[in-house]
Parts: structure tokens; C-alpha cells; sequence
């Protein structure tokens, strides 16, 4: 945790539950809150249930921002109504790509401004995924993303 002024950093590690200390963290008077999602590695049940709740306390002054995001907490974000609210949104996030032909995996990061945006009263969301990508192992241009895009991206609207 690093705090300057009325901005606060956290970081956070392992997984999403019951016992994760950002759902006790005071907030009050923190105006942007960034949420280091490098280290999580899943969210379990009770851990979306108190996330949910814990969206409810953010203060109204409060901007959330996600950074690292893993993939799973974006599936969260797409398929559970309440995750994110308009006080939260995620800036950067991994993707999980497959190749086709040997199977290799690697992780990409999506950012902000860049691969995807918010969609806006005045502007649709805005979503361009890296594509004819090659494999880094085989040289082949297998390599594509490994999730459901139009599933995925939900929360951009």
C-alpha cells in the first residue's frame, strides 16, 4: 500500500475472498484509488459476493482505477451485474493467447486507449485486439486469443 495525498496505491496478491484485506481498507477520503492486480490469482464465490458490497462503500468522490487486471477478474467484470460501477474502471488487463498449431501460451496486456475503451453517450466502445499475431514459438500465425471476445468485453459498455 503506498499513499500520496488523497491518492492511494494497492497492491494486491493470491486470491479474491472472504478474507481480503481491501474489503476492510479505509477509503474515506481517498479520491483515486488504483487497484495492482499483478498478483491475483483467482476470485472465488465469496470473494465476488464481498467485492460486490464492498463497490457499494466507495466513497462518492472515489475514482477506482484496475491495473494488471488478471483475466479472470474481467470475466467477473462481464458476466456479474454490479462488479463494476461507474466509479471503476480497468486500464489494463491480461489476455490469455493460444496457438493452433504447437499449443503455446502466453499472456497479453490489453490497455486502455490502446487494444479497447470505454464506450461514452457520444461514442461506441472501442475494441482492437492484436491479430495475425505470431506464434513466438512456431513462427505461424496461429496465434489468437483464448476467450469469447464478445463475451469478454461487456464491461466496456
Amino acid at each position: 500500500m503506498n499513499r500520496n495525498g488523497n491518492k492511494l496505491l494497492v497492491n494486491l496478491d493470491g486470491p479474491i475472498g472472504e478474507t481480503t484485506k481491501l474489503f476492510t481498507l479505509p477509503i474515506d477520503n481517498v479520491m483515486e484509488l488504483t487497484l495492482e492486480m499483478s498478483g491475483v490469482t483467482f476470485i472465488n464465490s465469496i470473494g465476488v459476493k464481498h467485492w460486490i458490497i464492498w463497490t457499494l462503500k466507495i466513497p462518492a468522490q472515489c475514482k477506482v482505477k484496475i491495473v494488471n487486471c488478471p483475466f479472470v477478474i474481467v470475466s467477473q467484470a462481464s458476466t456479474v451485474v454490479g462488479f463494476i460501477t461507474p466509479r471503476i474502471t480497468i486500464e489494463s488487463f491480461r489476455m490469455p493467447y493460444n496457438c493452433e498449431r504447437c499449443n503455446y501460451e502466453e499472456t497479453i496486456v490489453a490497455k486502455r486507449g490502446n487494444e479497447f475503451e470505454y464506450s461514452t453517450p457520444v461514442k461506441p466502445k472501442f475494441l482492437k485486439l492484436p491479430s495475425n499475431v505470431r506464434c513466438p514459438k512456431c513462427k505461424e500465425e496461429t496465434f489468437q486469443p483464448d476467450f469469447m471476445i464478445e463475451k469478454t468485453f461487456k464491461f466496456l459498455t
